[in-house]
């Protein structure tokens, strides 16, 4: 038996499940992974996301007191891959996201506001990449063009 997929002719198979306790992404996925990753790290700070996301927003429970009470924080010290969560200017850094092929895993600190922010990035990130599905009718595609990378022109 073949590890992940299939190609035959022109079609895709892909196999349901993963070798028990794998923790990587199959390789026909491994791109649209670290696409959608980067993709929702730079749409962090698109404010407007949380609003046109808001009906898929809606259907997370969050605790009650989330809203309301804020723990302290302990201060950490950064080392050699943990640099901290805030820019040279003190600004918080976007949220990280870590797929497994399509599970986003993501913490965060005790924020809703954030929590939402990284969400709607994330829907945003993969409705730029695979495409609204039609059942999703009331959500267009991004109107917009694509956040332009450092590196190119």
């Amino acid at each position: 038996m073949p590890t992940f997929s299939i190609m035959i002719a022109d079609f895709l198979f892909l196999q349901a499940a993963l070798p028990f306790g794998a923790d990587f992404s199959p390789q026909n996925w491994e791109i649209c992974r670290r696409i959608i990753e980067d993709l929702a790290e730079k749409l962090f700070h698109d404010t407007s996301l949380r609003s046109k996301h808001r009906q898929y927003l809606d259907r997370i429970n969050f605790a009650p007191d989330l809203r309301q009470h804020v723990p302290a924080a302990v201060p950490a010290k950064p080392c050699s891959q943990r640099k901290g969560v805030l820019d040279e200017q003190g600004r918080p850094l976007p949220t990280p996201h870590r797929l497994f092929v399509d599970d986003d895993i993501y913490a965060d600190r005790f924020d809703v506001d954030r929590m939402e922010q990284a969400i709607a990035a994330s829907i945003e990130a993969i409705f730029i990449l695979l495409g609204v599905s039609g059942k999703h009718a009331g959500v267009t595609s991004p109107s917009r063009p694509l956040p332009s990378h450092p590196n190119r022109a």
